[in-house]
């Protein structure tokens, strides 16, 4: 049956599986936590996370070739050993044994732990992938304020958040559990809107142009810029904020005398209704400096391939990017805003996510974090980077809003929802090289 006609028809008689509540009301992520690992440090559990990263890069890329598979997922646990879940039993099946053989010979890894699953990574993303910007609206008219929904791979389980959970019937809220067929995967917790993080703050200037600094949509927004680019054209441009950036053709701003920094030529808005996979723009950067304040006034803007990480001078180079299949869960990394002027390092703790962006977008395939500081008004576009250096530093993708409820649970769209949005743009800057 066709799931939006269902939302329109006549409430159906209450399903006999109840809703699953926890001590204090519905489920409550295992994930929302202060997990040991947010801030350690220490060279054992570095080297073991970079390894399982890259090991975890080895297996997604030999599971894309594959047809069937039990996986049911993969994560980083708070020791720094990377966790494969597979639907089976992980000591006896001789199936999933061979299954583990192969990954174990693949990444030359034999730290790798195998646990069960009792569903597959496939089966949980069908339930995920129901909720499109159009179930979103439908639900909506249902009295029903879905925030984000996302796997978490750690559980096996799919997480549906509801703004307003609380204000629910059991009529409401058997509509949610339909639409899922009552999947035993699916739980439902409380979840505030995802919101976008915009401020107000001093003057800078950069020149050349580098990720990290500020950037404005005159007289609305501050936020980040989040990198240095390249346009198809091979004209210098820059990758910002997508609900912080102002529509196609109008002028994004360098926080120096308001100086125009350039018009943003991708930035496909609309409604929250409309689905994108990204929340970035693309502004392609004037060819001269035209405040005459400026110490460079009226030579041709530059950019750089450099992320600014403190105050004016502490910077990284950007070496690469990775794609999501880098970014497993329990996964360390760092975002940087000069807007609030400071590192927040942060864990990975979903993937596929969906939520919205108040007055933007339904954004699509995003990845949660647990941060180690409270989300600030001007951390929208901040470049969101590897932790630790493990021979470079990379571009992981760019950082959306936090949860309007806990300002430590945050957003960031994946460098490939970047890529497949924006279509004029070809690529970040790279360490060492300038363009004008």
């Amino acid at each position: 049956m066709n799931k939006h006609i269902f939302l329109v028809c006549v409430l159906m008689v209450l399903s006999s599986l109840s809703v699953s509540f926890a001590e204090n009301g519905f489920d409550i992520p295992s994930s929302i936590s202060s997990p040991a690992n947010l801030l350690r440090s220490d060279n054992r559990f570095i080297n073991r996370h970079d390894k399982s990263i890259r090991s975890y890069e080895k297996i997604q890329e030999h599971l894309s070739k594959e047809n069937a598979s039990p996986y049911g997922g993969g994560f980083i646990d708070e020791d720094g050993f990377l966790n494969i879940a597979m639907v089976g039993n992980v000591e006896s099946n001789a199936n999933i044994l061979a299954h583990q053989k192969v990954l174990l010979n693949l990444t030359n890894n034999p730290a790798i732990k195998f646990v069960e699953a009792e569903y597959t990574l496939g089966e949980l993303e069908d339930i995920v992938d129901i909720f499109d910007a159009q179930m979103f609206y439908d639900l909506e008219q249902q009295g029903i304020k879905v925030a984000y929904v996302e796997i978490i791979q750690k559980e096996n389980s799919v997480y549906i958040y509801i703004a307003n959970l609380k204000d629910l019937s059991e009529d409401q809220i058997t509509i949610v559990r339909n639409l899922v067929d009552n999947h035993p995967a699916v739980k439902i917790a409380k979840g505030g809107e995802v919101i976008g993080r915009n401020a107000t703050s001093p003057n800078t200037m950069h020149d050349p142009l580098i990720g990290g600094v500020r950037g404005r949509w005159k007289g609305i927004s501050e936020s980040t810029v989040s990198f240095s680019a390249l346009t198809t054209n091979g004209r210098p441009a820059a990758i910002t904020s997508g609900h912080g950036s102002p529509p196609e053709n109008e002028i994004y701003y360098q926080l120096f005398d308001e100086q125009p920094l350039g018009p943003v030529i991708e930035n496909p808005r609309g409604s929250i209704w409309v689905t994108r996979y990204s929340d970035t723009a693309l502004v392609q950067l004037n060819s001269f400096n035209t405040s005459p304040s400026h110490p460079n006034y009226g030579n041709r803007r530059r950019v750089t391939g450099e992320i600014l990480i403190q105050g004016s001078t502490v910077r990284r180079p950007v070496n690469g990017t990775r794609n999501v299949n880098s970014q497993p869960e329990g996964a360390s990394i760092s975002y940087f805003s000069m807007t609030t002027n400071r590192e927040v390092a942060g864990v990975i703790r979903a993937k596929g996510v969906t939520t919205q962006i108040s007055g933007f977008a339904t954004l699509r395939d995003q990845v949660r974090i647990e941060q180690y500081k409270d989300a600030l008004n001007g951390d929208s576009g901040a470049p969101v980077l590897n932790r630790w250096s493990a021979g470079g530093w990379f571009i992981y993708g760019v950082y959306s809003g936090s949860d309007r409820i806990n300002p430590r649970i945050g957003f960031y769209s994946p460098y490939c929802g970047i890529t497949r949005d924006l279509s004029k743009f070809l690529r970040p800057v790279w360490a060492g090289e300038t363009y004008q």
